[in-house]
């Protein structure tokens, strides 16, 4: 199994599903090949507007697809997700992709995690989107304002993990564990 991964922090101005021309970023952008196809994973993010204003929008993009014998991407799972309040956005979470078999099938699932930050004096919602035999699970999560506040974090795991083996859903606490420690802990709230 060979794994190629690049961060790309590239802004440009294009159109892109039904919105304007804005600011579009790539932030991950990953391939690997796995059985003899190849397979890549791409993460934009996408503010429209003005970002005082009720015309604010602001989303981020993850799609995973095949890439065929003549080089075109044959989408595979593709999420969407967005704010338009005033003052908010949704913001990726850098160095959150991981690529590991969750649940030893012998195939690469993926998770990466993204929140909508608040406008400041409203907490943050965090999400992780794990994607086993792709198929989207997802953990959902409320930070709180202050390390100090720390007890009024919560978590919710989506009611698709109950289709999963213990063991898997024990990988997938741990990874969301490690990354939520990370924020409330060493300061990244």
């Amino acid at each position: 199994m060979m794994l190629k991964n690049l961060l790309m922090l590239v802004t440009i101005n294009i159109p892109l599903m039904g919105f304007s021309s804005e600011n579009i970023k790539i932030v991950e952008s990953t391939t690997w090949s796995d059985n003899e196809k190849e397979y890549q994973i791409t993460i934009k993010t996408l503010n429209t507007g003005d970002f005082f204003t009720s015309a604010w929008k602001s989303k981020i993009n993850a799609s995973k697809c095949q890439i065929s014998d003549n080089n075109e991407c044959l989408t595979i799972w593709e999420i969407n997700d967005f704010n338009s309040a005033p003052y908010e956005f949704v913001k990726y979470e850098l160095n959150s992709f991981n690529l590991q078999d969750f649940n030893n099938d012998g195939q690469l699932d993926s998770v990466f995690f993204y929140r909508i930050a608040k406008d400041g004096n409203d907490p943050d919602q965090i999400k992780a989107m794990f994607h086993i035999l792709d198929k989207k699970y997802a953990i959902r999560g409320t930070l709180p304002l202050l390390t100090d506040y720390a007890s009024e974090y919560s978590y919710k795991f989506d009611d698709a993990f109950n289709a999963l083996d213990r063991n898997t859903i024990i990988k997938c606490k741990e990874i969301w564990d490690n990354h939520i420690n990370k924020i409330i802990f060493e300061g990244d709230l």
